[in-house]
């Protein structure tokens, strides 16, 4: 990441996602890290839109590359951020919005736009509390020890990290001999399945998200190329 010049980044990714393409290494590992890494260029941007479009389909090719990898906590921790990071967007705007009222009656937006707004801030902060949900679920899996820290060492290091973590004992949600599908599969239909994802086609967001663009237009920090979108 360029810190300095977010469109660079965008670009060598996007150039990253182009030879990995070429060498037909789209269904690997690697080719997700890209896609995740074009996500976090864009929010880089503070193209909140465009993160939160490419967080959720790197985090879907993520679940049918492999529910299980660790992969998985990045891709959620980065779609939570990112609707997070949006629905904020969606509220400044709204407040903006709210102050112009108070200039002119004509500046004021139809109460159907607030109505749709605040429904959109509203599932954008439900959908970051699931990801973080499934971060949260990855990240004290048994198998994921590796991810929190050297704390004690050896094979109790995780029920260590799990007891403190956020003031709460989590031990409970996972046992020594416990299978991993099992309670993935108990877990699934409702974090990962088709009753979530037929929620967020609701019309709410797409009709924010229209709106907000047409009124903020091209954004100072969105007006470069943009070669890579995520497929429809």
């Amino acid at each position: 990441m360029n810190l300095d010049d977010p469109d660079a980044t965008r670009r060598r990714i996007e150039d990253d996602l182009d030879r990995l393409a070429s060498d037909e290494k789209k269904n690997t590992t690697a080719y997700l890290h890209s896609l995740l890494n074009l996500a976090l260029s864009h929010y880089q941007r503070g193209d909140f839109i465009s993160a939160r479009d490419m967080a959720d389909y790197t985090h879907q090719r993520a679940l049918v590359h492999n529910s299980k990898s660790s992969l998985i906590y990045f891709t959620a921790t980065t779609c939570a951020r990112c609707a997070e990071a949006l629905a904020k967007e969606y509220e400044a705007h709204l407040q903006r919005k709210d102050e112009q009222s108070h200039v002119s009656a004509a500046l004021t937006p139809e109460p159907s736009v607030v109505f749709s707004a605040r429904r959109a801030i509203k599932k954008l902060r439900a959908d970051a509390e699931r990801y973080r949900a499934i971060a949260h679920r990855v990240y004290h899996r048994p198998d994921m020890a590796f991810m929190r820290g050297s704390g004690d060492g050896g094979g109790g290091r995780w029920r260590s990290s799990a007891r403190h973590t956020e003031g709460r004992d989590t031990r409970h949600t996972w046992a020594d001999d416990s299978s991993n599908n099992g309670v993935d599969e108990e877990y699934m239909p409702y974090i990962y399945g088709p009753r979530w994802q037929d929620r967020r086609k609701r019309p709410e967001h797409a009709e924010m998200k229209h709106y907000y663009k047409h009124q903020c237009g091209t954004s100072p920090s969105s007006r470069g190329e943009t070669r890579w979108n995520v497929p429809k």
